[in-house]
């Protein structure tokens, strides 16, 4: 609402400009954001790293594909067989 009545009172460069961000009240506003911020960039982050993590743990996980080596045929986990 600061920026919307700085623009309609001034101008839309005028609201854009640096200045009109280091004023004490805007500055205020946003340190009140940074809680928020912070809470939705960890809760978003949070799922990809957790994901990665296991994903790199079960990287090495033996019949991790649904394939298994049966002598010169490969099994599928389903159960068909199929030439190598």
């Amino acid at each position: 609402m600061l920026q919307l009545n700085d623009a309609l009172t001034y101008s839309y460069w005028h609201a854009r400009a640096p200045e009109f961000f280091q004023q004490p009240l805007v500055r205020v506003f946003e340190w009140l954001r940074f809680p928020g911020d912070a809470i939705f960039i960890v809760g978003g982050i949070f799922p990809v790293v957790y994901l990665a993590v296991r994903m790199f743990i079960n990287r090495n996980r033996p019949g991790g594909h649904g394939w298994q080596e049966e002598g010169e045929f490969t099994r599928f986990a389903g159960g068909e067989n199929l030439k190598a």
